[in-house]
């Protein structure tokens, strides 16, 4: 992969965890779980553009008779 598409779709799993944040965990009171959420989105938002699933297709099986 390159390194704009790479820095693009890393940047848009960035805004989406930091939206979920927002949305979700922003009021709660619970510091400890609000930090290791946002120090847990950095780097997963660095891995999941690398994570390549496989898009081939199979033969379907014959059935027995």
């Amino acid at each position: 992969m390159s390194t704009l598409p790479y820095l693009l779709v890393a940047s848009l799993y960035l805004v989406l965890f930091y939206g979920c944040y927002a949305l979700l965990l922003r009021r709660n009171t619970f510091f400890g779980l609000n930090r290791a959420y946002l120090l847990l989105a950095i780097p997963l938002s660095l891995l999941l553009p690398l994570v390549e699933l496989p898009t081939g297709t199979t033969t379907p099986c014959p059935l027995e008779r």
